[in-house]
């Protein structure tokens, strides 16, 4: 224990309890992101007066246009176009 200066025992503690608070925030960091996800597709019908198939036909369109995109993703570009639209 003489070989180990008491401060580097503190840093390592300081470091670990840092890790490990952030590894634990880590799960509801995810969470908060995947709500912002998952309300898009509701933003994109609330901007389109209500109406769940514009929505829809809207996603579609854009995963034509970029085959590659994710449905939440498309849904996330269909609702910054209408937004864009609408200005």
């Amino acid at each position: 224990m003489a070989d180990i200066p008491f401060y580097w025992i503190v840093i390592l503690l300081v470091a670990a309890s840092w890790g490990l608070y952030h590894l634990v925030s880590l799960p509801e960091l995810m969470s908060k992101i995947l709500r912002v996800q998952a309300n898009t597709k509701e933003d994109l019908i609330r901007a389109c007066h209500g109406d769940r198939s514009q929505a829809e036909r809207l996603i579609n369109h854009e995963i034509t246009r970029k085959p590659k995109l994710s449905y939440k993703a498309a849904a996330k570009l269909a609702l910054s176009k209408l937004r864009d639209d609408l200005r």
